[in-house]
C-alpha cells in the first residue's frame, strides 16, 4: 500500500492506494493514474477507478473533514492531480524523477479548481500543448503547490502527476 494525495475540484483526499497489479508486481503512481485498469483493484471494473483505504477526505475551501467509510473510489478523470506522500518515496521513485527532469523545463500550470503548479515537465510547454493526450496524467518535478481556493501556505512536492485535460493555463517560468 502507498500513502497518496489526491486532489479533486472540491476536496483533497489522503489515503492509501494498492499499486499491486492482478500479476502481482507494483506499478508507479503516474502509471496507476493513465491505466487504472491495470490495478489488482481496478481490474474487472465497468469503469477502472482509485480505491482508497483508510481515507480523509479535506474540503479545499474550508478544510473541514469528512468522515469516510472503509474505502471511497475516486474516478481518475475527477482528479486534477496526485502524489505520492513523502514519506513513502523510495529510491526507484526518486531515480524516475531525476530522470524526468532531463530535457524538461519550468512551467506555471493553473489547473481546474483553483490549483497553481510551478516545476519541471519533461519537454516543457510543448507536452501541455497537446490536446489530446494519449495518456492523460503528466509528470511534473519539484513542484511548488499553490491551492488558491483557500490560505493554505504553498506545498512542494518532489514529484506530481496532473490531469492535462484539467489544465486552464501554462506558460514557461523565467528561472
Amino acid at each position: 500500500m502507498t500513502r497518496i494525495v489526491v486532489l479533486t475540484p472540491a476536496a483533497m483526499y489522503q489515503g492509501e492506494l494498492d499499486l499491486s497489479t492482478g500479476a502481482g508486481s507494483d506499478i508507479r503512481l503516474l502509471d496507476a493514474l493513465n491505466t487504472p485498469s491495470r490495478l489488482r483493484q481496478g481490474a474487472g471494473q465497468a469503469e477502472p477507478s482509485l480505491r482508497l483505504t483508510e481515507v480523509r477526505r479535506q474540503s479545499r475551501r474550508d478544510q473541514s473533514a469528512t468522515p469516510c467509510g472503509p474505502f471511497v473510489v475516486i474516478r481518475p478523470a475527477e482528479v486534477l492531480a496526485a502524489y505520492e506522500d513523502e514519506k513513502e518515496v523510495s529510491s526507484h521513485e526518486a531515480l524516475y524523477e531525476r530522470r524526468q527532469e532531463i530535457g524538461g523545463e519550468r512551467v506555471l500550470i493553473h489547473l481546474a479548481g483553483d490549483l497553481r503548479l510551478e516545476g519541471i515537465v519533461r519537454g516543457g510547454i510543448q507536452t501541455l500543448q497537446i490536446a489530446k493526450a494519449a495518456r492523460p496524467f503528466v509528470a511534473c518535478t519539484q513542484v511548488m503547490l499553490l491551492d488558491l481556493s483557500n490560505d493554505a501556505p504553498p506545498s512542494v512536492v518532489p514529484f506530481m502527476a496532473f490531469n492535462i485535460s484539467q489544465v486552464e493555463s501554462y506558460g514557461p517560468l523565467q528561472a
